[in-house]
């Protein structure tokens, strides 16, 4: 499996993703998988941001292997970034600190529960909106 990191996204040649978003409709076309809010939004193969600035809509693309090149260069330990692996060894060896797992786990969560309450609701919703209207579904021990 291939595998790209960078902050904040992982993306793979076998993973299929859309979020469909109110500003969808100014985006090329969506012919890749693709992550779009209500003022913009990233498409992963290729790497391009989306935004609008008054009338003009535009767009970035973004050469990420060499963003990833760079990034490892100004790493004191570059290694530790090579897989989730490499990453807790190098915790446990104090090089460096480990990545929030859980916290980026809930906040998974929070958009996945939002995808289905803006489809309950038929609109979109704020992550505030999400927070209240959440239903747990734990078990209880």
């Amino acid at each position: 499996m291939s595998r790209t990191w960078v902050p904040g996204l992982f993306a793979s040649k076998n993973i299929s993703l859309y979020l469909l978003e109110a500003w969808s409709a100014n985006m090329e076309g969506i012919d890749t998988s693709a992550i779009l809010g209500s003022t913009g939004g990233l498409s992963l193969s290729p790497f391009k941001y989306y935004s609008r600035k008054g009338p003009l809509d535009f767009y970035a693309e973004v050469d990420i292997q060499s963003f990833v090149k760079l990034s490892e260069r100004d790493l004191e330990c570059p290694y530790a970034y090579a897989s989730p692996l490499h990453h807790w060894i190098a915790s446990l060896q104090g090089l460096v600190e480990l990545l929030p797992t859980a916290e980026l786990a809930l906040a998974s969560m929070l958009i996945t529960e939002g995808i289905y309450l803006s489809e309950e609701k038929g609109k979109e919703v704020s992550a505030e909106e999400i927070q209240t209207l959440s239903k747990s579904t734990a078990l209880a021990l």
